[in-house]
């Protein structure tokens, strides 16, 4: 039994002034961000139309050129902050129509992937929606457990309801598949949360460093599967009453995924336990916790979009991108395995791998200061070299991923990796 919520009048509204997107040290007001925003938006639809795509394009070149005369020389790409801003805007003018438009009630509906995957949902939207993003929660509900029930019994507080956005779904019959991944053609339960979230973030503005996964009972090891392939997407995992585990080797992933258990029981103690031996000191439990303990977790906790450290051995050979490092040259059945550190104050990328080829770094000023050179040691391997930033490619690697604007890079580069 899972408990339900209660008592959270109070911590809605407030979890809500947290979840504000982060800002940072801006440089602009929000009319540069809406004039950079725009024009950005024209270069993407002319790429979707594949015309004019040269001239939009320069038009944000010279907009930035006039921007930085108007900072008195200042380099806009250095300011990470306004870029997020500035795709958010992007991101938003870009959603899809949604079919999620009932507000303030548990609705039902079925959504269907482009590959024909179709999922089971209940969701809660807001009655009111203001300017700014919602965090999303995404439920990946028990056996037997109805998504709308699930809603109704234990996210009913109004003030839940106003400040977030809520998903419950179901995985399905096969409860065998539920803790694998699976593909297009044979889903498996973690297949299914991605599916089902990629589908969301296309209708719904939501803030992509607010995105929590919720598994209730044998859902959660779909939902620990889903966070072991993707942990760069997620701000934290939450399991509710008795989880069931899918594979303790999938925690060698959760170095940048918090996890917090209410009433886990001896699964949860056992991931718990594991998460210690990997020394990531990330996880909580709260044995006589409610509901209630979660939402006011979810205010504490927000993605770490640039992390400073980053443990990654990829699942699967098409997954191969985590936060600012995406692995080449490498087979995920053989085990590969990276480990990346960041250090900002001397200008250094310190990156360890394993059954890894080639790594391309992707960079910003919030992990290095592009204005100096930076040393990489690669297995032990050490050079120095400027890495330029470049405003075409940024744009392009967003066209690529258009609906997370909580992480922008303004620069790359390819870097060989010595066997080990």
């Amino acid at each position: 039994m899972i408990p339900a919520l209660s008592s959270l009048r109070l911590v809605g509204p407030l979890l809500y002034l947290a979840t504000l997107p982060w800002v940072g040290d801006l440089k602009l007001k929000e009319a540069d961000h809406k004039k950079l925003g725009d024009l950005v938006g024209t270069y993407f639809k002319a790429e979707d139309e594949e015309k004019g795509i040269f001239e939009a394009k320069q038009k944000v070149l010279d907009q930035i050129e006039a921007t930085e005369k108007r900072l008195k020389g200042a380099k806009l790409l250095a300011s990470v902050g306004d870029w997020e801003q500035v795709f958010r805007m992007v991101t938003q003018e870009r959603l899809k129509e949604t079919t999620l438009k009932k507000k303030g009630e548990v609705a039902e509906t079925k959504l269907k992937s482009d590959r024909g995957l179709e999922v089971n949902i209940a969701y809660s939207a807001p009655k009111k929606t203001g300017k700014e993003p919602l965090p999303l929660v995404l439920i990946a509900c028990d056996d037997g457990e109805a998504p709308a029930a699930h809603l109704n019994t234990h996210w009913n507080d109004p003030g839940v309801r106003e400040s977030a956005f809520l998903v419950a779904f179901d995985l399905g019959k096969d409860t065998k598949s539920w803790g694998v991944f699976g593909s297009p053609k044979s889903p498996g339960g973690a297949f299914t949360v991605i599916t089902t979230f990629f589908l969301i973030r296309r209708q719904v503005s939501i803030d992509p460093n607010r995105v929590f996964l919720v598994g209730s009972g044998k859902g959660f090891g779909a939902t620990e599967v889903a966070a072991a392939y993707m942990p760069d997407v997620f701000a934290g995992l939450i399991g509710l009453g008795d989880v069931a585990p899918a594979d303790p080797a999938f925690l060698e992933n959760f170095r940048s995924v918090p996890t917090l258990f209410i009433k886990g029981g001896e699964g949860a103690k056992g991931i718990e336990a594991k998460l210690g031996e990997l020394g990531f000191g990330n996880c909580k439990q709260e044995p006589e916790g409610t509901v209630t303990t979660a939402w006011e977790w979810i205010g504490k906790n927000r993605r770490v979009a640039y992390p400073t450290q980053i443990s990654f051995s990829p699942k699967d050979d098409s997954l191969r991108k985590v936060n600012w490092l995406f692995l080449d040259g490498m087979q995920a059945a053989e085990n590969p395995r990276v480990e990346a550190k960041a250090d900002k104050a001397t200008n250094t990328i310190t990156i360890d791998a394993t059954k890894v080829g080639q790594v391309l770094v992707y960079l910003n000023d919030e992990i290095v200061d592009l204005e100096k050179p930076i040393k990489f040691a690669i297995n032990g391997v050490v050079h120095e070299q400027t890495v330029a930033r470049s405003a075409p490619d940024m744009m392009r690697r967003f066209y690529g991923d258009p609906w997370d604007w909580g992480r922008v890079f303004t620069a790359s580069v390819s870097l060989d990796v010595t066997a080990k």
